[in-house]
């Protein structure tokens, strides 16, 4: 028998089932199957997933069925459910029922919460769909459970903003709230707020950092802050603002050096910027700066005043090329050398 429905095609029936032909091939379905009975309580090739595109294939103990816009799977414990749309989408990219997520376990549920969304249950994960896009996650995936440990679509993080990639360092998943890493070195974190604005600005796990290496952790010294710590630096945030420090950073280690956020220098006010030559970082409490000639010099107190007010390492002054000196002639003061003058303090003042 001809039908026009979903592009057209034709049935023929059987004692024990029916043979379809349509644009997506000829293929057989057999009526004792519960995969054929759900198929049909969706009114067959006239309903959502048109008409079949395979026959009904299994495992030991699963069973599926691909259809032109969607797949039916079956196991004894889920029994026989649909997979249409968008999930049925990333459910072929994950290798559908013979993939790691296995057969459904749901129809899709939909929510409110975080923009709204919907998700499906599969034997080994979920497919969530929202504005962001429709991704897989698994449940054997150390991501997951952190993502889950933060109340999944409900928690702060969102709704997944990608599939789980991985390198040879560590895996990823991106949400519409943060990001979670995960490394064999450093264990599973989750990136948030103003530390996952820099941290994607950074280019997350790929990036400079690598992946997350722990949890924020909030400080009181010199106003209060908090940092969190990655596999290649450091992420701060405060009252100055949110800015990384790398770890093979020589300006890092000087700073590292003067106590971090506990010390003189405070907590960063600026990324590490740089000309062809030199770099610089500014700090709540003074800046840092290097070139190859004169390695990394810190410049602090009224000193740091007249320096910012000069332009610092892109104005004439330019870098530091030694530290403060002290001196006791005249009353006494301070000088430090740049590649481009000096400054001096005294009780006279401070002046390049």
């Amino acid at each position: 028998v001809s039908y026009t429905a979903n592009g057209g095609g034709h049935a023929q029936a059987f004692t024990s089932g029916y043979i379809y032909s349509s644009g997506a091939g000829t293929y057989h379905v057999r009526k004792n199957s519960a995969i054929f009975a759900r198929y049909a309580a969706l009114n067959s090739q006239y309903g959502a997933l048109s008409w079949p595109a395979g026959n009904e294939t299994c495992t030991s103990s699963t069973c599926q069925t691909r259809f032109h816009l969607g797949t039916i799977t079956w196991s004894a414990s889920t029994g026989a459910i649909e997979v249409t749309g968008a999930f049925e989408a990333a459910y072929a990219a994950a290798g559908r029922y013979t993939g790691p997520l296995g057969v459904a376990a749901s129809a899709p549920v939909s929510f409110n919460v975080n923009g709204g969304g919907s998700a499906q249950s599969f034997a080994g994960g979920h497919i969530y769909s929202s504005q962001a896009g429709t991704f897989a996650l698994r449940k054997s995936s150390g991501i997951f459970a952190a993502y889950a440990a933060q109340n999944s679509q409900y928690g702060p993080l969102g709704w997944p903003a990608s599939d789980e990639t991985c390198t040879a360092n560590g895996c990823q998943v991106i949400f519409t709230g943060g990001t979670i890493t995960w490394s064999a070195a450093t264990g599973v974190f989750a990136v948030t707020g103003n530390f996952n604005t820099v941290y994607a600005a950074l280019g997350r796990s790929t990036g400079v950092l690598g992946a997350a290496a722990s949890s924020p952790t909030s400080f009181t010294a010199n106003g209060g802050g908090s940092a969190q710590s990655f596999a290649g630096g450091y992420i701060y945030s405060s009252p100055a603002g949110t800015f990384h420090q790398r770890k093979n950073s020589a300006i890092f280690a000087a700073y590292a050096a003067q106590g971090s956020q506990y010390g003189a220098l405070g907590w960063p006010s600026s990324e590490e910027t740089c000309t062809a030559t030199t770099c610089q970082t500014t700090f709540t409490g003074g800046t840092i700066t290097w070139s190859a000639e004169a390695g990394v010099r810190v410049v602090s107190g009224p000193i740091e005043v007249a320096y910012a007010a000069a332009g610092r390492y892109t104005g004439i002054l330019g870098v530091a090329t030694s530290g403060p000196g002290n001196f006791t002639t005249n009353g006494g003061g301070q000088a430090q050398s740049f590649v481009g003058g000096h400054i001096y303090s005294s009780p006279a003042g401070t002046y390049h």
